[in-house]
């Protein structure tokens, strides 16, 4: 029996925050609706580590 491949990576992209901040994020999904469409998009949040290093957690 075949392995199936795994489920591939969300593409990057930038989202450009009020104040001018870029964050790198990924595409979660996206919807066509009459006349546009929606985009569900997911980005880091920060958290300390053990360590007292930050990190993105998603």
């Amino acid at each position: 029996m075949a392995d199936t491949p795994p489920e591939p990576e969300p593409p990057p992209i930038t989202v450009v925050l009020p104040d001018g901040q870029e964050v790198t994020g990924r595409l979660q999904e996206r919807q066509q609706v009459p006349g546009a469409w929606l985009y569900k998009v997911a980005v880091p949040a920060w958290q300390n580590t053990p360590s007292g290093a930050v990190e993105p957690a998603w």
